[in-house]
Order: structure tokens, then sequence, then C-alpha cells
């Protein structure tokens, strides 16, 4: 029998292997709707991608506005100071507060009640001392083998808060029991009964006494029980008294990183606006060749909310404040910021006319870009924010036909499956008909060619 594999190396039915590279030949033209759908599905994996680029970004943006405009933003932040910083500290704890000046004297600081007992040689061995010890209310029992480390222990184990009285604190001091109020002032004075071996056994006596903090605000006396956290003496103030003294505090804005945070803010939007007009403009086909040039289309190329973003956010930067007082910078070209040489970017081209607008007049200034960044920073809401926020309902809608296109893809690809099954199948048994049919051929010739041997043999 001659050999059917002879042609083994091309696609064909004599050989396993020409049948699969006919089975691979055919399933190409097959996958070609497959190809295309897993294409489709990969241009929006790209665009979906642009659109986190662009979140990403706009997010940067808004952050960064809001670094100046916001409520704890440059523009409206005040800080103090001071003529004498030994004498307090005030920190900014709301957004009420209003440029102003404090005259303020620290005559006396709040301080704790303190007593202590009779020294004694350890604070390990028993006292050889028993009754009762009640502070604020609370007793605690003390046995003769007790010694001060035990007593400590006793009265540290309290949970005067659970009574609902001033808390107590115990320590060892040079082997003396030092019993300290939590709290200063005289609302913490400690209520002490000492009942062992019949009264006064430890022998306490005061130390410290309590005493309220008393200061003069503005010519004004106030006392209060604490030195700390005073929050109740100048709305949208802390007053944190250090020592005693006298000494000036001045609120105002501090506008140190103003003209910096505007750099970044441009450069955030000089980074947005490129992106931009890269993933929606038309690109130059640097491949191409001749003297007409061509262009590739942009991904974004037909999305008119984010080609328009870019535009608009050159609008917003460059609108006029018509509720400037008269005088007052009415824009942003006003104080220094223009477009750049590639009319593309924006750029703060002249840092000292900003920086001499904001020192002759901050507030004036702070309304323009209160104002203008404010409109910015809308522009960045209406894309960034909710549920029907443009870029989550482009997102959204991308990731809807993904969803449709792995459906179709799924289903193609099974078709596919058994498409490839039947071709073998239907390849194979192709094959055995022709090898049936070279057998039947090659049987009949040998027949032919027996019979004509016989007859020249009798011949």
């Amino acid at each position: 029998m001659a050999s059917i594999g002879g042609v083994s190396g091309g696609a064909s039915l004599y050989s396993a292997g020409g049948i699969e590279k006919l089975i691979q030949q055919t399933m190409i033209a097959e996958r070609r709707p497959l190809t295309r759908l897993e294409t489709k599905k990969d241009d929006l994996e790209v665009k979906k991608a642009i659109y986190n680029d662009i979140k990403e970004k706009l997010t940067k943006l808004r952050s960064s506005v809001l670094e100046l405009t916001g409520d704890s933003g440059i523009l409206n932040k005040y800080n103090p100071s001071y003529r004498n910083e030994d004498v307090l500290v005030v920190s900014v704890s709301s957004g009420n507060v209003k440029p102003s000046k404090y005259s303020v004297t620290v005559s006396q600081l709040a301080q704790a009640h303190r007593v202590a007992s009779t020294k004694q040689t350890d604070s390990t061995s028993g006292l050889n001392i028993s009754g009762n010890l009640t502070l604020n209310g609370q007793t605690i029992p003390i046995d003769t083998d007790d010694g001060l480390n035990d007593i400590r222990d006793k009265i540290n184990d309290i949970d005067f808060a659970g009574a609902e009285v001033e808390a107590i604190e115990a320590t060892i001091v040079d082997n003396k029991l030092v019993l300290s109020s939590a709290n200063t002032g005289t609302d913490a004075i400690m209520a002490v009964t000492d009942n062992t071996n019949g009264g006064d056994g430890l022998g306490l006596n005061q130390v410290q006494e309590a005493k309220n903090a008393q200061l003069t605000v503005n010519g004004l006396s106030i006392t209060r029980q604490s030195n700390d956290n005073l929050t109740d003496i100048v709305s949208g103030l802390t007053f944190n008294l250090k020592e005693e003294g006298t000494t000036q505090v001045t609120i105002a804005k501090d506008d140190s990183d103003l003209v910096d945070k505007v750099k970044t803010i441009l450069e955030d939007l000089n980074e947005l606006s490129s992106h931009l007009k890269l993933k929606t403009e038309p690109q130059l086909d640097a491949a191409a060749t001749g003297s007409n040039p061509t262009y590739i289309q942009a991904p974004l190329g037909r999305d008119f909310n984010m080609r328009n973003l870019r535009f608009n956010l050159a609008t917003d930067l460059f609108s006029t404040y018509t509720d400037a007082q008269s005088g007052a910078p009415r824009s942003l070209t006003e104080i220094g910021i223009a477009v750049g040489s590639d009319n593309i970017s924006f750029e703060l081209s002249d840092k000292e006319e900003l920086t001499s607008a904001v020192s002759e007049d901050f507030e004036q200034v702070a309304d323009l870009l209160n104002f203008v960044f404010g409109k910015l920073e809308s522009r960045a809401d209406s894309y960034l924010d909710g549920d029907t926020s443009i870029i989550k309902t482009s997102r959204d809608t991308i990731d809807d036909q993904i969803e449709l296109l792995d459906t179709q893809i799924g289903s193609y690809k099974t078709r596919l499956t058994k498409r490839e099954e039947v071709l073998r199948k239907q390849f194979y048994e192709m094959q055995a008909q022709l090898i049936n049919m070279q057998y039947d051929f090659q049987s009949t010739q040998a027949a032919i060619f027996g019979s004509y041997n016989i007859v020249n043999q009798q011949g």
C-alpha cells in the first residue's frame, strides 16, 4: 500500500497533523467574530482605565483646591502669634474666628490638692496600723501588715469615676504616701478622713493647696478650674496656660504658604488638562509618511463630557469675580496668573505680583481665590461625587457593556469549541473514506495486474 502521509507537511486529509492544520485554518475564519468582540472589550477596558486616571487627577486637583479654600484651608486658617510664647498656647478650634488681638495676664496657675503621710523607713514593711482611710467618700481598709506600697495599690484600685466622685491618685515619694487630686482647682479638693489607729495613723498633712487658674483677657478677670483646654474664654479659641506672666496674642490668617499652594493647584490643573487633551483629541500619527499628515482617533474622542472638561476648567479659572470691591482684583490675570506660552498650560507668570497683592489686601485676594477655585471645586464635584456623577455613570456604562460582551464571548467560545469538535469528526471521517477508497483502488489494481500476469503466463 502506498503511504498516505506523504503530504503531512501541509494542511491535508492524509495525516493527523494535516487534519489539525485544516482545522486551524478553518477556525481562523470562524474566530473572526470572536476576535472582534475581544477587541471591542479591550477598547472598553482601555477607556475604563482612562476614566480612572482622569478621576485620580481630578481628585488630586480638588484636594489641592480644598487645601487652599476649605474650612481648614490656607484662606480660612487663622494662626496665633505671641509677644511672649512662654505664658500660654492658643489654638484655633473652629471657623468662627475673626482677626483679633488679646492682652492676657496669667496671675495664677491652677494646681491640684495634695497631701502626704509621715516618712517611713521603707515602702514595703508593714506599718502596724489598722482602721479605715476614707477618700472622697470611698473607704479603704488598712491592715496591720500593710506597707506604703499596699496602701497605694488599694487606693489606685478604686473606681472613683464609677462612684461619681473626684478621682485621687496615690504615689510613693521619698518613702511617703502622697495623695493627689486627679484634677486641678478648688472643686477638686480632697475629703480625707484617716481613722487608722484611732485617727491620723498615717500622719497625712497638706503639702499643696488646691488653686484655680486666674487670668485677665483684655482687662476681664477670669477664673477657671484647669490650665488646659479652656474653650469657653473666647469662642473658637482654646487656651492652654503654661506659666504666670503677661503676653499679647494676635489671631490672623497665615498667608505664608498661599503662593506655593496656588502654584500646586496650577500644576495639578496642567497635569489634568494635558491628560485630557491626549485622550480626547486626535493625535498625529508619528509613523505616517508623506506630505499629508494623518491622525489617530483619541480613545475618548466622542465623549463630549470629557472633551468639554478641559475647556470648562480653563473658563472657570479665568472667570470674573463681579462682587469684588472697587479697586480689588476681579480675575486671576490681575494677580500674576496667565496662560502658558504653549497656549495649553497655566502658570504663575508673576509671583511677585501675587505676593504683593496678598500682602496689601489679603481678604480681597482671598475672596477672589475662593470664588475662582470654588468654581473649580464645583466642576470637580459634578464629575466625582454621587451615583449620578459624570465619571461614575461613564464607567458604569462601560461595565455594563463589558458584562454583555463577556456573555457574548463566553457563548461564542462554547460554539467554537463545538464547531471544532464537529470539524475534527468530519475530517477524520473523510480521511477514513479516503483510506478506504485508496485501499479499494490498490486492491483493484492488484487484481488487474494479477490477471494480466496469469494471461501472459498462459500465452
